[in-house]
């Protein structure tokens, strides 16, 4: 069982989250991805990747994912049949959540 992820903006220059293991057992080939819309998103529109192993308890942080944008944005980050949103605004690589 996949636990919350959290997004964190403006903390440094793209996006990262984390994703939690919040279940009794170890999850093996973990798919994740990221997607960003808005109307002037240039670069970082969507992203994925993919980790071996995450044990119990265990916590992975998906760090310093690039984008460059100006306007509102919604990120949807997908990590296997979980889903979590948040919107905010970029100027440039800088990212604000709301």
């Amino acid at each position: 069982m996949l636990g919350s992820t959290s997004t964190d903006g403006c903390k440094h220059i793209g996006l990262s989250f984390e994703i939690c293991n919040t279940g009794n057992v170890p999850l093996s080939s973990i798919n994740w991805s990221l997607a960003i819309e808005g109307p002037l998103i240039f670069i970082g529109k969507s992203q994925s990747g993919s980790f071996s192993e995450l044990m119990p308890g265990e916590c992975v942080t998906i760090d310093s994912i690039m984008v460059m944008g100006i306007g509102s944005i919604n990120i949807t980050i997908q990590i296997e049949d979980t889903t979590k949103s948040a919107n905010g605004f970029i100027i440039g690589p800088f990212v604000f959540l709301s």
